[in-house]
């Protein structure tokens, strides 16, 4: 396992640090190692470009989650991870709750349920502080895991080393709850994909948003007819 590689936006202590151990651990960082800082409410990041969120909100600092960057950057905001995996939806076409984790506890998971859409993984790691988790992502087609007892490091290659506090098992159990959504979501793709030739242009990701937001729109709006009667 190869150490940090570097590490942006923190104290030069801190940084000193990381490079001496060799990774970050998500339990030990605190809000005042970090740096870069988004003090805007309503930031929000480029997810395709977050590894890790690591949950800071039980501090009582001004900053509830610290954020790994794909450019080795790490940036403190104030949105708590909770926060932050609700809004997951205005980047990518999957809702984390209507479309994620109704769907997983529909096959039966109801702990550690994660966040997928497409090549994009995210599961929820350590335990809950301030009702928030840390997230790291999985599948990046490129990262290399070490396993020792109930820890474990996670390198993202020219990006960072992480130290997770879970086993291998802790690890692979996440991961197989992720592929069984995806395996739901390919299933339906397959099972309603036309042969019939369609002279027309593709949709967007933000068209399909759109609609989808149109959607469950109608839907809202119909049940609460329903209930008013």
């Amino acid at each position: 396992m190869q150490k940090f590689p570097e590490v942006f936006g923190t104290t030069q202590e801190y940084r000193n640090k990381v490079l001496k151990k060799g990774y970050i651990d998500i339990q030990k960082i605190r809000p005042e190692d970090v740096i870069d800082a988004e003090d805007d409410h309503k930031w929000l990041p480029d997810f395709t470009q977050v590894y890790a969120i690591i949950n800071i909100a039980w501090t009582q600092s001004d900053y509830d989650s610290i954020l790994l960057m794909a450019n080795q950057r790490l940036v403190k905001c104030q949105l708590s991870p909770n926060k932050l995996i609700k809004r997951l939806d205005e980047q990518f076409l999957l809702h984390p709750e209507n479309d994620i984790g109704n769907l997983a506890k529909s096959i039966g998971i109801d702990r550690h349920v994660p966040y997928c859409c497409g090549d994009f993984l995210l599961v929820p790691v350590g335990n809950k502080a301030a009702s928030n988790n840390s997230w790291v992502r999985l599948s990046t087609g490129g990262e290399l895991w070490e396993h020792d007892g109930r820890q474990s490091l996670v390198h993202y290659p020219t990006i960072g080393v992480l130290r997770i506090p879970h086993g291998k098992n802790a690890i692979d159990g996440r991961r197989s709850k992720c592929f069984q959504i995806l395996v739901y979501y390919l299933s339906v793709a397959l099972t309603i994909l036309t042969t019939i030739e369609l002279n027309l242009e593709k949709l967007s990701v933000k068209q399909l948003k759109e609609i989808s937001q149109g959607k469950d729109d109608h839907f809202r709006k119909k049940l609460l007819q329903k209930l008013l009667g």
